[in-house]
């Protein structure tokens, strides 16, 4: 019992500061040492523990994923003949594309043997630990935030947190919120509970989630929060015929009213909303309005009134259309890598050129080309299928989580370039442990 002790005190530990500092700038060293160690020890237990009929029954059900994913591996492969910097590019699908893999086969491993008999540790501990690290993120921006407030009565706005930058730390705040709302509605649809909280914890804990949205300030991130309110009240109202029907308004007006707090507050507080529509037109137009393709050589586009557009709008809109006609030109694209709309840019126009399209669905346009596009899109949504099916049947938790997690970081995901680097390391790994998570509660034989 004391090497297994040790073990599972190894794994559960090691995935907290795995968990915590994947995000956190100049920890890559840290990050290693404790994703390889868990890895190692994980699939030992899994072999030690002869899990073998888990894989296969898991290798059945994602069946069809698994073969889109293996012909998008494929693909991905292929492209390295088109590409003319090939040498990067195999080091770009080492580092961005097979690593993340291995953090998904980490969750799902992890998750397996917490549930398996004789487990080192349960499954709520598992989730328990994924959630406190990724609070730990939130309550430092708060409490940052408050301390700000004293001393300067200015209630601070784009805080980027210990991840340095906004969009960074909204990405965790987004997932954190994803996992605690699943935990609310598991509660109130078969009042049992997978987060060994209290109400009243867990209820703080949302809070103080969605206060660090407001300080950070992504408007991506505000919209999303709105969407998990408005598809977390059909989770929780489905097929429920006990509540009343004005009781279920009242609730779900509540509900969207809370989470909307930070959009109605970015809304109000971020100048950028007011000439969006304006913006538009300009943005398009990039052949006469070139700011878009180097901001030091051309003048900012204006408005009707005069007054320069905003960087962000403008910018944004012109980089998607620019790398989208790009896409239609290269079809097959030019090899996968984080930044290829960057490196299309600078090879077209020079060493200048803006280098991020700060789209995730336009890098991975330009790089994999449509053919991968189209596997990538056609997992999702078979990942989906199996997500609504096991809802359906027996309300799962784990379905719920994954429903928010995928649908939060698949729309996210075409504004913001979040499958690449950390944030595709950690979207991998709770996509593992949740997916996994969520088969085994489809299984009769299910040992918690």
């Amino acid at each position: 019992m004391g090497i297994k002790k040790i073990i599972s005190d190894i794994i559960y530990y090691g995935l907290f500061v795995l968990v915590f500092i994947l995000s956190i700038p100049h920890t890559l060293g840290i990050r290693n040492i404790a994703f390889y160690l868990i890895l190692i020890l994980a699939i030992y237990i899994f072999f030690k523990q002869k899990l073998y009929t888990l894989l296969y029954d898991f290798k059945k059900k994602l069946k069809p994923v698994i073969i889109l994913y293996t012909l998008l591996t494929i693909w991905i492969l292929i492209g390295i003949f088109f590409a003319d910097n090939k040498s990067y590019v195999i080091s770009e699908i080492k580092g961005q594309w097979f690593v993340p893999l291995l953090y998904f086969l980490l969750g799902l491993f992890i998750y397996t043997i917490s549930i398996a008999q004789n487990s080192f540790f349960s499954k709520h501990n598992i989730l328990f630990i994924i959630c406190f690290a990724l609070f730990i993120h939130v309550l430092y921006i708060d409490l940052y935030a408050f301390h700000y407030y004293i001393d300067h009565h200015i209630i601070l706005r784009r805080f980027g947190g210990l991840e340095g930058t906004p969009d960074r730390a909204n990405m965790l705040t987004n997932m954190l919120l994803a996992l605690l709302a699943a935990e609310i509605i598991y509660r109130f649809k078969k009042g049992q509970q997978m987060l060994k909280v209290n109400n009243f914890i867990l209820f703080a804990m949302l809070a103080l989630t969605i206060l660090s949205s407001v300080v950070e300030a992504m408007r991506n991130g505000s919209v999303a929060i709105v969407f998990i309110a408005t598809t977390g009240i059909f989770f929780m109202l489905y097929k429920n015929h006990t509540i009343k029907k004005s009781y279920k308004i009242m609730l779900s007006v509540f509900i969207v009213l809370f989470l909307s707090a930070p959009l109605l507050y970015n809304l109000k507080t971020d100048p950028r909303w007011q000439t969006l529509i304006q913006t538009i037109p300009i943005a398009l137009d990039t052949k006469n309005n070139l700011y878009w393709l180097d901001g030091k050589k051309y003048p900012m586009p204006k408005l009707k009134n005069g007054k320069p557009v905003n960087d962000s709008n403008y910018s944004r809109i012109a980089w998607f259309k620019v790398g989208f006609m790009y896409s239609l030109k290269h079809p097959l694209g030019i090899g996968y890598q984080r930044n290829s709309f960057g490196y299309a840019m600078q090879k077209l126009y020079g060493k200048h050129a803006r280098s991020t399209s700060h789209s995730g669905l336009i890098d991975w346009l330009i790089g994999m080309g449509y053919p991968g596009i189209i596997l990538w899109v056609s997992i999702v949504l078979l990942l989906f299928k199996l997500i609504i099916d096991s809802f359906k049947s027996n309300y799962s938790y784990f379905s719920i989580a994954s429903f928010f997690i995928l649908t939060g970081s698949m729309s996210r995901f075409i504004v913001d370039p979040i499958l690449r680097d950390h944030m595709f390391l950690t979207f991998m790994l709770l996509l593992g442990v949740l997916i996994s998570g969520m088969l085994m509660d489809n299984e009769k034989n299910n040992l918690s």
